[in-house]
């Protein structure tokens, strides 16, 4: 698969910081209102700025069958760290091709 388009952002300070694009499209300052326990200052609530992600893998594992791929893939998706980490807040789908 070739990756079409990588934007980069890097947000510093937290809560109360400021999050910036590398191509600087998009540069706002964070502030997290006094209803969540913040000072309520003039920034973009860090909270109401969406962000998800997907995950979407073909896996092509040559001289396995299908089926004994389909169980390793499976087995690997409960055990890896990754998966492990994003399990229950990140979609993933795993087709073995």
């Amino acid at each position: 698969m070739e990756v079409v388009y990588s934007p980069k952002a890097t947000s510093t300070g937290g809560r109360e910081g400021r999050s910036v694009t590398e191509d600087g499209c998009l540069n706002v300052q964070l502030s997290t209102p006094k209803e969540l326990g913040g000072a309520g200052g003039p920034g973009t609530n860090p909270k109401g700025v969406g962000f998800a992600i997907t995950v979407d893998m073909s896996i092509k594992l040559d001289g396995m069958d299908k089926a004994d791929a389909k169980a390793l893939v499976e087995k690997a998706h409960q055990v890896c760290p990754y998966s492990n980490a994003t399990r229950n807040n990140v979609d993933v789908k795993l087709t073995v091709v």
